[in-house]
């Protein structure tokens, strides 16, 4: 037992024995080794006719992986509005009240309600009736346990809810886990949060799975997660996903091997441990995360759900297997881009301000008139030094925050060569910016580099949009310098609209921007026509970096 833990769990396990209610605490244990891991522990106690604990039967589960998956998803969340915008999973906070303050487009998204139905729980009553995992309605002096827990700021993890849509009379069934956050000293939460996973397909097919071996077998075919029925230790059955999963390409590869060859040998002794425990009936061992190993000697992690069950009249197991690699992929990335936030922030605040200061003073010296120290000259000549010191502190911020997205993306492939490339006869350069006197600086910059002799320039998106039209065949290739913020038909709305047309031509697009904003950067990422995104004004160094640039080499050969 943690020491910091110890007079707590053994406080509310005597008042347990003492009273007989069940006993489910979280706490933390450290093992022989040295290492600190979370659990969360459940026990029955039967009390005698005196009061007294005759007998008590606990189990106790490793939750470590999830608290921390659960810690890095709060503290991203802290630290990345954007992460909060732009994940799958519906959130919703709510304050020490149980009112909800804050609510994620993805949560908006799942029950079908604006921003502000959800904030006003009386719209959400309006459309929706949460009905049990059976499809049942709760009755009306039944404890509706998501919301009792959010009211009272308890613990819930991984609850499953059904939400009637009360007009269609349609079903969706969400994973929801409710965390109560505190602050630093503090044993009540200030908040609360809750999450919410849309597992309507899921919990469909298991519906459908139940209904009969027919129906079963259709989507057992076509479910995208791994499914498979163990009997004696072997694989018996096995749909698509898994036997790719498992790099097996025919059902006799699966004879030949134990269903615990494929278990890779650390994870051996807690596959037999959850074994043994759904053969006795044990209940909340899923899901829980595994790594196994393919046909190739490699190794994923899994998170895997299973069930007893009998499958041609004798004892089986139904193990249901998602690939969670690129999940915890994507945590160790958000941990990396936490640090990068971090650095990111303190240069903000402290690096930025001293150039910043000096320009402050000079302009302060220019104004009162008062700069015998200085001739006039060497005023601006500072501020320019400075002006470019601080110029360059923003870059280096932008190149920081750029690099938080493009964590996941290092080993990203260049960009493929358009089909028609090696017949191209006609490559135009055209510049799209609302600016004239950065047109000509472009146009100048593009000529003396020898990247163009006759660069076209646009005033907006839309005309360089119908000037492609007018080009579309496919021996022309464009290579497009756009600006963000435009008049009629801005950047992103040109992309927009390049995605939705039949191009025959091709079309490369180097964002050139005066926004240093992350969020444009991260946006700029998913069009497949954006090679790269540079800062206003073309520099130098920016011609160069265009030059060496992998993704453009072959364009300019």
């Amino acid at each position: 037992m943690h020491p910091e833990d110890r007079e707590r769990v053994k406080d509310i396990f005597g008042q347990h024995l003492k009273t007989g209610e069940d006993y489910r605490l979280v706490h933390r244990i450290i093992t022989p080794a040295g290492i600190v891991r979370t659990v969360h522990a459940r026990s029955i106690t039967t009390l005698g006719e005196e009061g007294k604990p005759i007998r008590s039967f606990g189990v106790i589960g490793d939750i470590s992986e999830i608290k921390a998956a659960e810690k890095a998803l709060i503290e991203s969340e802290r630290e990345n509005r954007m992460l909060f915008e732009t994940m799958s999973q519906g959130v919703i906070y709510y304050d020490q009240h149980g009112v909800a303050t804050k609510v994620n487009p993805a949560c908006l998204k799942i029950l079908g309600l604006t921003e502000e139905q959800v904030l006003e729980f009386g719209s959400f009553q309006n459309k929706w009736t949460l009905v049990k995992p059976d499809g049942k309605p709760y009755a009306e002096d039944e404890d509706r346990v998501v919301f009792q827990a959010i009211r009272t700021k308890k613990s819930i993890e991984n609850k499953t809810i059904g939400l009637l849509d009360k007009e269609t009379q349609k079903c969706i069934w969400l994973m929801v886990s409710v965390v109560p956050e505190f602050r630093d000293g503090e044993e009540i939460p200030f908040q609360v949060f809750a999450t919410f996973t849309d597992i309507t397909n899921q919990k469909r097919a298991e519906e459908a799975l139940s209904d009969s071996e027919l129906r079963y077998r259709s989507i057992f075919e076509v479910s995208p997660v791994g499914i498979a029925i163990l009997q004696h230790q072997q694989i018996v059955f096995i749909n698509p996903a898994g036997m790719n999963m498992l790099g097996i390409k025919s059902n006799r590869e699966l004879f030949e091997k134990s269903a615990f060859s494929f278990i890779r040998p650390d994870c051996l002794e807690k596959a037999m441990r959850l074994s043994t425990g759904l053969q006795v009936g044990e209940k909340g061992l899923f899901p829980t995360e595994i790594t196994l190993l393919d046909a190739n000697g490699g190794s994923f992690d899994v998170e895997i759900s299973a069930s007893f069950l009998q499958y041609n009249h004798a004892p089986a197991f139904q193990v249901i297997a998602t690939d969670i690699t690129e999940r915890k992929k994507y945590l160790r990335a958000t941990e990396a881009q936490n640090k990068i936030l971090k650095d990111i922030a303190w240069t903000q605040s402290h690096v930025v301000r001293a150039p910043l200061a000096t320009m402050m003073g000079l302009v302060n010296l220019l104004e009162m008139e008062d700069y015998t120290a200085f001739s006039h000259r060497d005023i601006m000549g500072l501020i320019s030094v400075k002006a470019n010191e601080l110029d360059q502190v923003i870059r280096n911020i932008s190149d920081k925050a750029f690099t938080v997205s493009m964590i996941e993306m290092e080993n990203e492939e260049t960009l493929p060569v358009h089909p028609a490339a090696e017949d191209v006869f006609s490559q135009e350069l055209l510049l799209v910016d609302d600016d004239l006197l950065m047109q000509k600086l472009h146009i100048s910059i593009a000529i003396r580099n020898k990247l163009h002799p006759e660069p076209k320039s646009f005033m907006n998106g839309k005309t360089a949009l119908d000037f492609i039209l007018s080009h579309n065949t496919t021996n022309h290739l464009h290579l497009v310098w756009l600006d963000i913020n435009m008049p009629v038909m801005n950047g992103w709305e040109f992309l927009d609209s390049i995605n939705r047309q039949p191009l025959k031509c091709s079309v490369h697009v180097m964002i050139l921007s005066s926004s240093v904003d992350m969020a444009d950067r991260i946006k700029a990422q998913q069009y497949p026509q954006v090679i790269d995104y540079f800062t206003k004004p073309i520099t130098r160094h920016t011609v160069q970096s265009m030059l060496t640039h992998p993704k453009l080499k072959g364009i300019w050969k």
